[in-house]
């Protein structure tokens, strides 16, 4: 396959997938804070949408990595040393897209594995509700309407 076809392969790939992340990460964190507003036991459903959500999430990533590390004609532009900070466009795919996106999984990695730890359905809940609910809002600040 051509470069320039498996690069619009992988973005499309990638933009397709945001959809799942934000309906998994949606649900997730919904449950999450019922759960905690409830007071109700940590449930497997709601440890396995916690899941889905990290699942996508690791998903989006890898595409992503393969999208601005190798296909990405931004980053081609990046290491040919043109200036981007002044094109808001490059400046948002080289730059601020990654950072929102990987401090957004890393919150969601770091909530599951707390959550993981803890005993406590209370506990989970709400670990889940403020870690899952901080990696949406990056993420919807991350994507390109």
């Amino acid at each position: 396959m051509e470069q320039s076809n498996l690069y619009y392969f992988f973005q499309h790939s990638h933009s397709l997938l945001r959809w799942l992340v934000l309906a998994f990460g949606l649900i997730a964190f919904a449950m999450h804070l019922l759960g905690w507003i409830n007071g109700r036991h940590y449930r497997k459903l709601d440890n396995r949408m916690g899941l889905a959500f990290l699942v996508a999430l690791d998903l989006q990533l890898v595409l992503g990595l393969a999208l601005h590390l190798i296909l990405s004609p931004f980053t081609r532009a990046l290491f040919s040393g043109e200036p981007f900070m002044k094109d808001p466009l490059q400046r948002f795919y080289i730059l601020e897209h990654p950072i929102l996106m990987l401090t957004a999984i890393a919150l969601a990695h770091i909530g599951r594995s707390r959550q993981r730890r803890s005993d406590a359905s209370h506990a989970k809940f709400r670990l889940g509700t403020i870690f899952f609910g901080l990696a949406l809002i990056l993420i919807l600040a991350g994507i390109r309407w």
